[in-house]
């Protein structure tokens, strides 16, 4: 399912709004901890939710793109785990606890809007870098501009082809119930790609 399709979308934004709200209030939090002022906060409406905040620097603008993405999925695969054990125990309750964890993972990647406001204002922050100053500093600048710079543009790219694709957003929920439901062989896994 693409997001093209907007009746689709709507109804996802709704059956899983708690999702929403914490994607937001994730991206508030963070504005918190980074100090950076928030102007307005919705978090949750119809249509939309949002957090406006002042321009930050690209740093924190980075760390308030991703803190949905860290803190929903967290909450969401602690939340995977204690619904199975609930489902083991045969507690009807389980089903709430998947809803809200599926809710959580769904809605942990950032917006086209969250994406791009990491990516420009890192953008802006190399520009300034390499235009203004000494002629060493603005040459270090740009040495070093593409270990940073790249990784953020391929980290915010991917994060916006999944936010676009909701099967993939699929595919990281299956990958993430996966994972809670047996995570010894993933943890293994995982463990000989870094040893």
């Amino acid at each position: 399912i693409r997001n093209k399709h907007p009746r689709v979308i709507t109804m996802l934004f709704k059956l899983l709004f708690p999702g929403v709200i914490f994607h937001e209030l994730s991206h508030y939090l963070a504005c918190i901890v980074a100090g950076v002022k928030v102007h307005n906060v919705r978090f949750f409406g119809f249509k939309e939710a949002f957090v406006q905040h002042e321009v930050p620097t690209a740093g924190k603008s980075i760390a308030i793109t991703l803190a949905p993405f860290a803190l929903n999925n967290l909450l969401g695969i602690w939340l995977l785990f204690f619904a199975h054990e609930l489902l083991l125990a045969q507690s009807i309750i389980s089903i709430f606890f998947y809803w809200l964890s599926i809710s959580f993972i769904f809605h942990s990647f950032p917006s086209t809007q969250d994406a791009m406001n990491s990516f420009n204002a890192t953008k802006s922050f190399f520009i300034g870098k390499i235009t203004k100053g000494k002629a060493r500093s603005r040459l270090a600048w740009l040495i070093i501009s593409p270990v940073v710079f790249i990784p953020v543009l391929l980290l915010t790219g991917l994060l916006l082809v999944i936010d676009s694709f909701q099967v993939l957003k699929v595919v990281w929920l299956l990958l993430a119930i996966a994972f809670t439901m047996q995570p010894g062989p993933l943890l293994h896994l995982i463990n000989n790609l870094f040893i």
